[in-house]
């Protein structure tokens, strides 16, 4: 970064800025089709406000140990690994097991509800999920 003698030169940085972004545009457009559809669905177009930020989110589509790949198949260190995951990182062998052996033993699993329960969920659910599923991720 240049740092004039009065501070940081401003216009370097908006420039830095707006191409770093010219960039992350290019390489997300998958991310950028899904968030729009995201809006159809979930407040902000994210699940939290945490993940909310310019000039859209990421949308990850696969994650193992450390690392995660968003919908473009671009790969990433997760270095915030929250939720649990940092106690045993993305798709753990044995945990993945585990939740494979419960899925075969019920439709639900942890705290998802029925669709007999909640139709208008799993409505909105089938706007936003369906383009994952049917992903062609790493």
């Amino acid at each position: 970064m240049t740092v004039t003698g009065r501070g940081i030169d401003r216009a370097r940085v908006a420039e830095i800025g707006q191409r770093e972004e010219a960039e992350y545009r290019r390489r997300t457009p998958k991310s950028a089709a899904l968030f729009q559809r995201a809006h159809e669905a979930l407040p902000l177009g994210v699940a939290s406000s945490f993940q909310a930020y310019d000039p859209y989110p990421l949308f990850m589509t696969d994650a193992r140990g450390s690392r995660i790949w968003d919908a473009d198949g671009n790969e990433y260190i997760d270095f915030d690994m929250a939720f649990g995951v940092l106690a045993a990182g993305h798709s753990h062998p044995i945990l993945a097991e585990a939740l494979q052996r419960r899925v075969v033993r019920s439709e639900r699993t942890l705290f998802c509800p029925s669709p007999a329960h909640t139709p208008q969920l799993f409505s909105r659910w089938n706007k936003v999920g369906a383009p994952l599923e049917n992903r062609d991720g790493p």
